[in-house]
């Protein structure tokens, strides 16, 4: 598919490897959604949110309603492996909220925290494969056969993490032909044929042509989304507005729609 060239909220992705972001969102969601826009407020700032690559999108459909409801209020978002955004944040970055995909990640920013992390969605591991799955696919003990190309993320990401923890439980050992550098970047290599399969975040099946293998064995293991407020960043009464706005009813049916789970 062709990305949407006007998204409606700023991306900006730490690496020239950043994922496609944003494909186009149903005419439905933006009807329904129009709904939630509320009373608005008059602030001009500009909020940076560190976002982990595999809920850039639903966030970025979260902060275009926010904008919203805060007339004059930008959201800019940095999307990338969440072990990198840490190390940007670590690093000098300036960011006013910061969403991991994992609490390794979030820990490694914990100097910076401004109060305590909250879990805003969840989500669990799932096999992607091919439409019609021509690999014939039916689960982990299938990840381990030589005549399929599977592609895993990076055992430093949270996603190649999660991989390996679930792999190594089923006795699974397998030969992938690329690790990759965050989950989108697992996803878009079997959505463009590139790989036969990969081990994904379910919720990045959203709007996706790739279909899905859903077994316990593999959809055991609860992601969560952790998100703290930073010290480092700009106007914290923004961030924290944002933050609220995402653990509301109208944020976390957002989320929700976007393939998250509730926390």
């Amino acid at each position: 598919m062709t990305p949407n060239p006007n998204p409606g909220f700023q991306v900006v992705p730490i690496t020239t490897q950043g994922p496609q972001i944003n494909r186009g969102w149903p005419i439905v969601l933006a009807t329904v959604f129009g709904l939630l826009a509320h009373s608005c407020s008059s602030s001009s700032d500009e909020l940076t949110v560190f976002v982990a690559s595999s809920m850039v999108e639903a966030i970025g459909v979260a902060a275009t309603f926010f904008e919203q409801t805060q007339l004059g209020q930008e959201v800019v978002i940095v999307s990338g492996s969440s072990d990198r955004l840490a190390a940007q944040i670590n690093d000098g970055a300036s960011a006013d909220l910061f969403v991991a995909a994992d609490w390794t990640s979030m820990e490694l920013v914990s100097s910076g925290v401004m109060g305590e992390a909250v879990v805003i969605a969840s989500t669990h591991l799932t096999i992607a494969v091919a439409p019609g799955n021509p690999k014939q696919i039916e689960g982990l003990g299938d990840l381990d056969r030589t005549d399929i190309v599977l592609v895993l993320a990076a055992a430093e990401v949270p996603l190649g993490r999660y991989s390996n923890q679930i792999l190594a439980e089923a006795g699974v050992k397998p030969h992938p032909a690329s690790l990759e550098l965050d989950a989108i970047s697992v996803l878009g290599r079997v959505e463009r044929g590139e790989a036969d399969v990969g081990l994904v975040y379910a919720a990045d099946l959203y709007d996706r042509g790739v279909e899905a293998i859903e077994t316990p064995a593999v959809s055991w293991l609860r992601v969560e989304y952790p998100a703290a407020l930073l010290s480092g960043g700009g106007e914290s009464e923004g961030a924290s507005a944002l933050l609220e706005f995402l653990l509301s009813d109208k944020g976390r049916l957002l989320l929700v729609t976007a393939g998250f789970e509730l926390p």
